[in-house]
Order: structure tokens, then C-alpha cells, then sequence
């Protein structure tokens, strides 16, 4: 595997509590490498630990290494709002702004310096404006707003109503607008931590058909305990139980002929 991301001997614990084991492993690149385990088997709060969200826990403590480009980004002097700039978050539940369509997609992008010059963002709402003309537009701002939509699959479905509130949008709508900002500042990963787990199942469906069209420009580790949504979707799966990694493989070969007993029984649905 051409991995882009790496860890060494991670460890993790909350409270003293060990809750992730000595974990090596590489993710390849521009692949979907789907983890999965029981319930707290240590999923999260590995896909938590590469982008040093962990840091936002006071009663955590980190110890290994988690390679990006070749640097440790566990150090120190790592830059942490550059690093999670690279590798971006989806959670579980969706989490718009409260601000509108446009303003979700474009907060990064804006934060970064990227700024719209006919002032359409921070609730300037302008109502006349049609999405015809967004997507039409010369502007930086408008274009990457677009892009990033017609990415995540949702342009279509909210062009003529983009300054409108996000929460007036379907769950599963504001799951895929959570994706399309997470790529607007186009990062190299995208970690999804059970994104599905709320939504009905046609939302679900276009949620697993974005993530296969974007792993050709994105790394993506997602963590599901829908076997059959890893069946799907993922090229690798990583088996986590009770804090350790105990395999991982190919799809095919995970799902078909997984080393480890362990790994089978949860496979077949006898824990978990």
C-alpha cells in the first residue's frame, strides 16, 4: 500500500484508561479504508487522533507517532490548524452553522483569506441573486462554493435556495453539505466517523456513492459498524477490538478470508 498517512506504537488513554494499544498501521492513499469493531473498541478516537482532535479533551493523553508528509504531527511545534486543514473531519451527526447555505460551504475558505468581493457572505443575504448566476460567477468565493457542492453531490438539490438556513435542509442534505465544507479548503483526508448512523437508508445510499466518487481525489477513513456499508464502499478495512487493531486488509480479503479468528466472528456477527 502507498500510504499518506501512518502511525507508530499510538497509544491513548482517558483517566488512565488504555483505551487504544500500541496501533501501526498504514492508510493508502486515495483508497477508502473502512474500521470497524464493537463499541468501544477504540474506532473514534483513532480517526480522532490524526488530526490531534484529542487535544480538545483535557483528561486525554497521547503517546506514538502519527506520520503525515513524512513529520510526526504529535510534536509539539506541530501546526495544528494547518494539519486539520489537511486532514478534515466529518462527524457523526451533522453539524451545519447557523448561517446559510453558502456561509457553511464558504467559512473555511474564508477563514483562510479567500473573501467574496460582492460581500454575499456573514448574512448579507441577497435574495435576488439566483443560483444561475452563482455558478456563472467570476468570483473566487462563488467558484469554490460551487465545486464544492457539485463535489458533495448537493448543488442540484439547493442551488435556487442558497441563502437560505442550513437547518432548513434534510438530515441527509446536512450531512453532504458538512462534506462539501470539509472539501471546500480541499484537504488530502477526509475522516468520517460514522456518518451514516442517523440517516434513512436512500440518504445513506448517496452518501456511499459521493464517498466512491471522491476517493479519487480524496484519502478517505471512514468508521462504521455497518458491515455491509463496509462491504460496500471500502478498498482496506481495519478490525479494532478492545483497543487494538487487530487486522487489516483488503475488502476482499477481509471479508472473504480474515486472518484472525476474532476478526471473523465479528464479521459474521457473533459480538459486537
Amino acid at each position: 500500500m502507498k500510504g499518506i498517512l501512518t502511525t507508530e506504537k499510538l497509544n491513548v488513554w482517558y483517566n488512565g484508561l488504555h483505551a487504544l494499544i500500541d496501533v501501526s498501521i498504514r492508510i493508502p492513499q486515495c483508497k477508502i479504508t473502512a474500521l470497524i469493531g464493537a463499541s468501544g473498541s477504540g474506532k473514534s478516537t483513532f480517526l480522532r487522533s490524526l488530526n490531534r482532535m484529542l487535544d480538545m479533551i483535557s483528561n486525554s493523553t497521547v503517546q506514538g507517532k502519527v506520520f503525515y508528509n513524512s513529520e510526526n504531527s504529535l510534536e509539539s511545534n506541530t501546526d495544528v490548524v494547518t494539519l486539520r486543514r489537511a486532514i478534515g473531519m466529518v462527524f457523526q451527526n451533522p453539524t451545519p452553522f447557523p448561517k446559510s447555505i453558502y456561509d457553511n460551504v464558504a467559512y473555511g475558505v474564508e477563514i483562510q483569506g479567500t473573501k467574496n468581493k460582492h460581500h454575499r457572505f456573514l448574512g448579507l443575504i441577497k435574495p435576488t441573486i439566483t443560483g444561475d448566476e452563482i455558478e456563472h460567477s467570476d468570483d473566487p468565493l462563488d467558484r469554490i462554493v460551487v465545486r464544492s457542492l457539485q463535489e458533495a453531490a448537493l448543488w442540484e438539490e439547493v442551488k435556487d435556495r442558497l441563502f437560505q438556513s442550513a437547518f432548513r435542509l434534510s438530515g441527509g442534505q446536512q450531512q453532504r453539505l458538512c462534506i462539501a465544507r470539509a472539501i471546500a479548503v480541499r484537504p488530502k483526508i477526509l475522516l468520517l466517523d460514522e456518518p451514516c448512523s442517523d440517516l434513512d437508508p436512500l440518504s445513506t445510499r448517496k452518501i456511499e456513492e459521493l464517498l466512491l466518487r471522491l476517493k479519487k481525489n480524496y484519502t478517505i477513513v471512514i468508521v462504521t459498524h455497518n458491515i455491509h456499508q463496509a462491504k460496500r464502499i471500502s478498498d482496506y478495512v481495519g478490525f479494532f477490538h478492545l483497543g487494538k487493531l487487530i487486522e487489516i486488509d483488503t475488502s476482499a480479503k477481509m471479508f472473504s478470508n480474515p486472518k484472525n479468528a476474532l476478526t471473523k466472528q465479528y464479521i459474521q456477527g457473533y459480538f459486537g
